[in-house]
């Protein structure tokens, strides 16, 4: 059986201008026989952070040999380097800024490379744009079968770059965490996992505090509560979720990204 070439793509590029499309077009030149799949193009400009996130509640879902290009890069033209890593039988090609740091920071990277070999980028390499010039084309090659040894120098994973996630703390009988991600339809995801109320075997008699907003306890669905009200749902990525049933969460209660979340326990 032929071996699937598939190849992921998370940028925050937008869709306003030819650049995911360029890109798209220097993949297929090396790897006509791919499948393209686009995560998403809107993350935030910059937003390093979002990106980070983003790959690690996604690739998972693909078939293992996949290779995830991620380009959310403002350190393009500059000395950051770029790096092809294998990581839970997939393979990633980014920027090495920390778009790979959950990645990292779970042990999963088995081994990384930065890409320094220039007879496999295009001819001419602008300041700009990496994306088309080197990843895009190294990304084919590694989808086609290319060994990630033949892409450039090996690297120590403890040496690539890792940024600072927010998590959740615990402070007494709170535990505080963050606002880090509002969704399409106004979904808050906070810092605050599944793991971190384990230990709360009732969780009916907690209290969820955002902004002046407070909701007690946790909704098994959307629709748990009436049209309008404001609730509390752990979500797809085992995240709690501050949402409003059938609204905007966000625009409703007016939280922004990194509003603090405060949860307590009552007897």
């Amino acid at each position: 059986m032929a071996k699937q070439q598939i190849i992921t793509l998370t940028t925050d590029f937008g869709l306003t201008d030819e650049f995911v499309g360029v890109m798209k077009g220097v993949i297929l030149c090396h790897a006509p026989a791919a499948t393209l799949i686009d995560i998403t193009h809107a993350i935030p400009p910059q937003d390093i952070r979002e990106g980070a996130w983003t790959l690690f509640d996604s690739y998972r879902y693909f078939p293992s040999g996949t290779v995830h290009l991620l380009v959310i890069d403002p350190g393009v033209g500059t000395s950051r380097k770029i790096l092809a890593l294998q990581a839970d039988d997939h393979f990633f090609v980014g920027p090495d800024n920390g778009v790979f740091t959950l990645l990292l920071q779970k042990g999963l990277v088995a081994k990384a490379y930065t890409l320094d070999k220039p007879d496999l980028f295009l001819a001419t390499i602008s300041t700009t744009f990496h994306g088309r010039d080197i990843m895009a084309p190294v990304a084919a090659r590694i989808a086609r079968g290319m060994e990630l040894r033949h892409v450039g120098n090996p690297i120590d994973p403890e040496k690539c770059c890792r940024i600072e996630l927010p998590t959740a703390e615990q402070h007494g009988d709170h535990i505080i965490g963050t606002i880090i991600h509002v969704d399409h339809f106004g979904n808050m995801r906070t810092s605050i996992t599944v793991t971190d109320l384990a230990h709360i075997q009732n969780k009916s008699t907690i209290s969820i505090q955002c902004g002046k907003q407070t909701i007690r306890g946790l909704s098994s669905s959307y629709d748990a509560v009436p049209v309008g009200q404001l609730l509390a749902i752990f979500d797809s990525r085992n995240h709690l979720e501050i949402a409003v049933n059938r609204g905007n969460g966000a625009r409703i209660i007016d939280c922004t990204m990194e509003e603090e979340i405060i949860i307590t326990q009552h007897s």
